[in-house]
């Protein structure tokens, strides 16, 4: 299992369930920051939204992170 560092015993079925749903919360927050920077544009304030923007940056880069394991999850599941 990829989520247990490679040990036996979890299905490779339910570390694929286990990322997908870890995204779907992360895209749910990303999809708040973004609701949280566009009030803050529209407030002029710039402050927040320089903050705002680091964390969404942090989100996304999170987001890239998932969609490579993902990836890379997917091709070892096919080799079993």
């Amino acid at each position: 299992s990829v989520l247990e560092g490679g040990s036996e015993g979890t299905a490779p079925d339910v570390d694929a369930a286990l990322l997908r749903a870890a995204r779907e919360a992360l895209r749910y927050q990303i999809a708040g920051y973004e609701t949280a920077c566009a009030t803050a544009r529209r407030l002029g304030d710039y402050r927040s939204l320089d903050v705002l923007l680091q964390s969404l940056d942090e989100e996304l880069t999170t987001d890239s992170s998932f969609s490579r394991l993902m990836s890379h999850h997917s091709r070892l599941a096919r080799t079993i």
